[in-house]
């Protein structure tokens, strides 16, 4: 039963229950009547109507108040129904936003990270080692002959190809990595905490891996890869110089290699 509706039933027992205290006072107190019984049933008109005047107050009162808290308890309901609405448009706006947060940072073929995504957590990465000391590599990719293969295959199968070299490659690198597709069949792996000879055997294995995985077929992919690792005297601009100046030195020399150009060669 809701407030309202107790309030309804209280106030004419508040009014009856004023009508039996003023007979009770009349009879014991002022002895004006001779029992109980006659102090309720009174003929004095003045006593009727001030208990018919009390007994209608509260029940006016009554009325009156229910509907208030009727009300009340109508706006509570709304307003409850309205946030309950909002929390969820809420929960639905960061939902999206996530998702285009995500679509934003994500390259829509492979869905690896995207080159914007790529130089924001370079940057991240270019703060946390000056911060901290740390070190960490930059590896450039580029899928040899690429171009080749669109005018084979084209470039549906072109776009597979990169799908499949993308999921390779996530896989055998570590959570902490940020592995971007940079535009066409260009590729950076960000290896944080890893110096440029450690950054070199990973990429050994990427070679080999892919040799294993396409031999075989009726194309074969093979990469160039540059690498280069951060300095403190290094910003992101010099450091992807030395990057892509190995990636060159790669490809130069004939591709399907990997290239390491130390700082003290690049000076």
């Amino acid at each position: 039963m809701n407030r309202s509706k107790v309030i309804l039933i209280i106030s004419p027992i508040i009014g009856a229950a004023f009508w039996i205290i003023d007979s009770i006072v009349d009879c014991y107190l002022f002895k004006t009547e001779d029992s109980l019984l006659d102090a309720l049933l009174t003929d004095e008109p003045i006593e009727i109507w001030m208990r018919s005047i009390v007994f209608l107050l509260f029940v006016i009162t009554g009325f009156y108040t229910s509907g208030i808290v009727q009300s009340l308890e109508k706006s509570k309901l709304s307003l409850t129904e309205t946030n309950k609405k909002l929390k969820s448009e809420v929960t639905a706006n960061r939902r999206l936003q996530k998702k285009l947060r995500s679509q934003a940072n994500t390259d829509f073929l492979t869905s690896i990270a995207n080159r914007r995504e790529f130089f924001y957590q370079l940057n991240k990465e270019f703060e946390r080692s000056r911060r901290y000391g740390h070190n960490f590599s930059v590896m450039m990719i580029d899928l040899d002959h690429f171009k080749q293969v669109n005018d084979k295959l084209g470039h549906i199968e072109g776009d597979i190809i990169l799908q499949k070299f993308s999921k390779i490659i996530e896989k055998m690198i570590r959570t902490a990595d940020i592995f971007a597709r940079l535009g066409g069949e260009e590729f950076g792996v960000i290896v944080p905490n890893t110096s440029i000879e450690q950054a070199s055997m990973l990429s050994q294995k990427m070679h080999k891996k892919l040799e294993d995985y396409f031999m075989g077929n009726t194309y074969m992919i093979t990469i160039s890869i540059g690498i280069a690792e951060f300095s403190t005297t290094d910003n992101i601009n010099t450091l992807m110089q030395r990057a892509d100046k190995a990636l060159y030195q790669a490809k130069r020399k004939g591709r399907n290699r990997t290239e390491i150009i130390p700082l003290k060669e690049s000076m």
